[in-house]
């Protein structure tokens, strides 16, 4: 998401050019999964990053790590699992994309468009949040009467 890319036979080149003392840089893949068992583990990618470490006269580094993803019902295990720095900067990357794109639609006049991708990735924001609140508080249901904005709202159950 965001970087430019190059995939052929099932790997993908991504370039991530000068870094700075200080600087970290993210690399965003999405990906589908299929349905899994509880308990069971998947590998999902295999990564293998090379660059110069200037610090030691242009020595090459190599890291190699695999990711994977393990199945559960345990929705509080799921959540504990996810790193609240990465989900950050994964949505400000989404941002990002759902700004440049609705950009790009302005600038070919089709506002409409533009305005319904902006409207598209604040409803994936607050997706989750929703979502948390329902399994937080089990007396909060869904009011299918939206606000004028298309934001869905709760109410207490009594």
């Amino acid at each position: 998401m965001g970087r430019d890319e190059q995939f052929k036979k099932g790997y993908a080149k991504i370039n991530l050019n000068q870094l700075a003392s200080g600087q970290n840089r993210y690399v965003f893949l999405r990906c589908r999964l299929p349905k899994g068992k509880p308990d069971q583990t998947l590998t999902v990618a295999k990564i293998k990053t090379s660059f110069s470490d200037e610090t030691e006269s242009g020595k090459t580094q190599t890291v190699e790590k695999t990711v994977q993803v393990q199945y559960t019902k345990d929705h509080k295990k799921a959540e504990s699992s996810i790193n609240q720095t990465v989900a950050t900067e994964r949505e400000l990357m989404g941002n990002v994309a759902a700004r440049n794109k609705a950009v790009e639609q302005a600038d070919a006049n089709d506002y409409r468009a533009a305005s319904q991708t902006l409207n598209r990735q604040m409803e994936k924001l607050d997706a989750p949040m929703r979502a948390r609140l329902l399994r937080c508080n089990p007396k909060l249901k869904k009011n299918n009467k939206p606000y004028a904005n298309k934001r869905k709202i709760w109410k207490v159950v009594r």
